[in-house]
């Protein structure tokens, strides 16, 4: 095994562009970049449990048929393999169903759910010349939104010779070519997937935030038995008994959920300012497809060429608070700054006192250490946009206690406040600005 079609740069983009449909799906595959064999058809993943983590395995022929939406859609595809519980799930319907039959249900299930969920398009996703298994081509008139023991129980009764264990279904090829519908992955390593070892890593690895929208995905697939045995698990009334709650369990146990890190905050809002702050059209004379010499006084959109790459980026600025009960918190408050990607986001930091100091992302290095005016960010800021021509940060970041002078910003609702503990709002912090109390995570 290797990993020679997959660049550092590829699994680290990908990870990025996954956030855009869900963080689980960007957690689940920055566990580990994947290894490369031919001895699978597509892709497969499985649970390491010496490792105690995900791992993922891809055919490089078949990764280099994929579209980036293709290759996006695999990985999402077996993240909700992972979070539907299938394999483990599917072990007693083996005994009874052939795998076929299984395989092809799993997969209606989920390319259904990441179809109407997350906007996977089913022309974008698809190598040319392969049919997934899509629940309107596979099993028209049937709902969608149905476990996917209910798919397999459809798929039956259209095909009862199925039902026999023979190792293979008319439902379901293996391979491309046929113009029958295929799987997206392999199944075989699913099984490995359940009890506590998964259920340990996933608390440790999983962003509390994601919980409850976790518990929401599962349920789309879950049987009520399931629902009802993973509500009375969580409650710590007894272990889980029903192959396939351990995610529901994870998601409905309220005391297992530990407070979210407060850095998620600026991942959040950068996820947001990508879209909202996104590059607007500049009006110009001259269009780069029309003859100028045609176009008299009209004025046409353009894409700003001459506004640079540098002014493009989105502006933002941190600011730390550096007296005593702020100082503890400046590596990480700093970390945050650099999860920022450079390419989108024109990031500066600064400490400040009655005075800001600016600082650098690589080194850190922490100034100051006085009294604390809030009045002076708002100074600095202006003068900064003066001297350089630049325009207000989409973004102001602040650590602080809270007790400082008042500020009245330019644009107050730009501005975002982390809170320390037992810190105020009430000292000069605009009413019109966000604000976080680090109390209220981890």
């Amino acid at each position: 095994m290797s990993t020679e079609c997959l660049s550092d740069d590829e699994w680290s983009g990908l990870a990025k562009q996954l956030e855009d449909y869900h963080s689980v799906f960007s957690k689940f595959w920055s566990m580990g970049k994947p290894t490369v064999t031919r001895e699978i058809p597509t892709c497969a993943v499985s649970f390491d449990r010496a490792g105690q983590q995900i791992m993922w395995t891809i055919n490089p022929d078949f990764w280099s048929t994929l579209s980036e939406k293709g290759r996006l859609f695999a990985i999402a595809h077996e993240c909700m393999h992972v979070i539907f519980s299938h394999g483990i799930r599917s072990t007693e319907l083996l005994k009874t169903m052939d795998a076929g039959t299984l395989n092809a249900a799993m997969d209606i299930a989920v390319n259904s759910h990441l179809e109407s969920h997350y906007g996977f398009r089913r022309d974008e996703v698809e190598p040319e010349g392969v049919r997934y298994i899509w629940l309107d081509e596979v099993l028209p008139g049937e709902p969608a939104g149905k476990s996917f023991e209910y798919y397999a129980n459809a798929l039956l009764r259209k095909n009862p010779d199925a039902k026999l264990k023979n190792g293979a279904s008319p439902n379901r090829e293996s391979g491309g070519g046929s113009g029958k519908p295929q799987t997206v992955d392999d199944h075989k390593d699913l099984a490995g997937f359940g009890g506590g070892d998964l259920a340990d890593m996933l608390k440790r690895t999983l962003d509390s935030g994601n919980t409850e929208e976790l518990a929401e995905i599962a349920k789309s697939d879950a049987t009520p038995e399931m629902e009802k045995g993973a509500a009375v698990a969580a409650k710590g009334l007894r272990a889980g008994k029903h192959p396939g709650d351990t995610v529901l369990e994870i998601a409905s146990a309220k005391w297992i959920r530990p407070k979210p890190r407060w850095e998620s905050v600026v991942k959040k809002w950068a996820l947001r300012a990508a879209d909202e702050f996104a590059e607007a059209p500049v009006w110009t004379q001259q269009s780069r497809r029309i003859d100028p010499s045609i176009m008299g006084d009209c004025m046409l959109p353009a894409l700003g060429e001459s506004e640079g790459d540098e002014k493009r980026r989105i502006r933002v600025s941190f600011f730390l608070d550096t007296s005593g009960s702020c100082i503890s918190y400046a590596g990480r408050f700093f970390k945050a700054a650099r999860t920022l990607d450079p390419r989108r986001f024109d990031v500066k930091l600064y400490c400040f006192d009655t005075r800001v100091y600016q600082t650098d992302l690589k080194t850190a290095t922490v100034y100051g250490g006085g009294g604390t005016s809030f009045s002076i960010i708002e100074r600095h800021i202006q003068a900064e946009m003066a001297s350089q021509g630049s325009a207000y940060p989409h973004a102001v970041w602040v650590l602080s206690d809270g007790y400082g002078n008042d500020v009245h910003p330019e644009a107050p609702r730009r501005w975002h406040w982390f809170l320390t503990a037992g810190g105020s709002r009430e000292y000069g912090i605009p009413a019109d600005s966000h604000v976080h109390n680090l109390s209220d995570f981890e």
